[in-house]
């Protein structure tokens, strides 16, 4: 007898074959990892920021440059009234008048310059301070969960009801995580304790 191939027509390809062995004979003894359940928590960091014990003290350099900044312009706004006071005293055409205008102007062009490089300097150092002080309270939310022997903690951002669709969009593209399928535990308020008593980071 003579030996025929099967004609190629029957289509039985390699992956069709292997489902079927697989269905006669079963899975593989080969079994995938246990992998151990992950304590995932949640924090509102908005809530945390607001009664964090130490805010007031890493704020202070802040509090500080605003009034001095505030002290400073008050003081310019004087200077110009002053001037003005004299400007709008004096006769039209004299040089009493000519040199009141002048002061005026040059009291003006202070204010504009100062308020420019005010606002520059205010800028920097509250996004300093805003960036310091949100790494130290996320080390102390890492001390936190080390101690509670918690794996992962998530930011919770939630937006309220009948938020506008520009703030619904913002936070949606903040996300870090777009979705998980594992029990989380609100972990807010027992933060908020454990940094009551927080020394702070290297203390």
């Amino acid at each position: 007898m003579s030996y025929r191939p099967a004609p190629r027509s029957v289509g039985l390809s390699a992956a069709f074959l292997l489902g079927t062995i697989s269905v006669v004979y079963g899975p593989t003894a080969v079994s995938a990892p246990q992998v151990a359940a992950t304590t995932v928590g949640v924090v509102d960091m908005d809530k945390v920021l607001k009664v964090y014990p130490h805010a007031e003290a890493r704020l202070a350099g802040l509090t500080g440059l605003i009034d001095e900044t505030k002290k400073e312009m008050a003081a310019l706004e004087a200077s110009y009234t002053e001037a003005k006071t004299r400007n709008d005293g004096a006769d039209k055409g004299t040089e009493n008048y000519a040199r009141t205008s002048l002061d005026v102007e040059l009291a003006r062009l202070r204010i504009e310059e100062t308020t420019k490089i005010r606002e520059a300097a205010l800028s920097r150092k509250r996004l300093e301070t805003s960036v310091a002080l949100w790494d130290e309270i996320v080390e102390g939310i890492g001390a936190f969960a080390k101690a509670k022997g918690i794996e992962v903690v998530l930011r919770a951002r939630g937006v309220p009801e009948g938020a506008p669709a520009g703030q619904k969009f913002e936070t949606m593209q903040a996300k870090d995580v777009i979705w998980f399928d594992a029990a989380k535990v609100d972990l807010t308020a027992q933060v908020v304790e454990f940094l009551k008593s927080w020394p702070g980071p290297g203390r």
